[in-house]
């Protein structure tokens, strides 16, 4: 999918030098912005399942071989998502499990549930398989949502279909000047609201869990996109969030 960039040439003289019937090139009229981008993708796609590539990561050498591996034990409409490596400045950080984590035997997947969308594990939908189908269904990604319309598409496809995490990394995450940097400034206050919405809807609105939302964050930070907390959290704040994560985590081991 082309966005109508300035290099379609490019573009074009690149894939022509594969000479596979299976590359596809389409080229829009004018630039739909990302998701809508994305959503022209999944209705021109002519297979049952699609995986994203983001311009800006990588795909490991058996990413797709290891989702339809996954795939073939799972229910058809199933969505998959994985872990990551990450590539710093040129520095490669290698995926390593939670520490707690590391106390059980990690099981190899598991089934996202309701407490991972109350830690909203979703994902960006980079080197991850979603049913196509399923994705249309449920209306693809809205640009209404950013900064985190990555994120509740892959929510939304949780709360219709089934939605797995493989505790492998599944890809290579460059942390670049891409759209992250863009709107990283807005990351906590649009989780803050995507979590209160869910706890809300699914979780009766209990004030407890909006306290610890509300902890996460003005905590939050995330050094290589330049977000620095509000203040920093007290220790019996510090436990509070702590026992919510590991709750989270547990909940998956069994």
């Amino acid at each position: 999918m082309d966005n109508e960039s300035e290099t379609h040439n490019e573009y074009i003289e690149k894939l022509s030098s594969y000479k596979s019937a299976r590359i596809r090139y389409f080229r829009n009229q004018r630039n739909i912005g990302l998701f809508g981008n994305w959503n022209r993708g999944v209705e021109l796609a002519k297979a049952d399942y699609v995986v994203f590539l983001h311009a800006d990561d990588l795909f490991l050498e058996n990413t797709l071989y290891t989702l339809w591996s996954l795939h073939r034990k799972l229910e058809s409409d199933a969505g998959i998502i994985g872990r990551e490596h990450e590539l710093k400045n040129g520095v490669f950080h290698q995926y390593s499990p939670n520490r707690i984590l590391r106390i059980f035997k990690q099981k190899p997947y598991y089934k996202l549930n309701k407490f991972s969308l109350f830690q909203v594990e979703s994902e960006n939908g980079c080197a991850a398989l979603y049913y196509r189908a399923a994705i249309i269904e449920i209306g693809g990604w809205d640009p209404d949502s950013y900064p985190s319309a990555d994120r509740s598409m892959c929510i939304n496809y949780q709360l219709k279909h089934p939605v797995y995490r493989l505790n492998s990394p599944v890809r290579i995450n460059r942390v670049e000047s891409n759209e992250s940097f863009k709107c990283a400034q807005q990351m906590p206050a649009s989780g803050f609201y995507l979590s209160n919405a869910i706890v809300d809807q699914h979780f009766g609105g209990c004030r407890f869990l909006k306290y610890i939302i509300y902890l996460k964050c003005i905590s939050c930070r995330i050094d290589e996109f330049g977000v620095k907390p509000v203040r920093n959290l007290r220790l019996y704040e510090k436990l509070i969030c702590k026992f919510s994560d590991i709750v989270c985590q547990i909940s998956h081991l069994f």
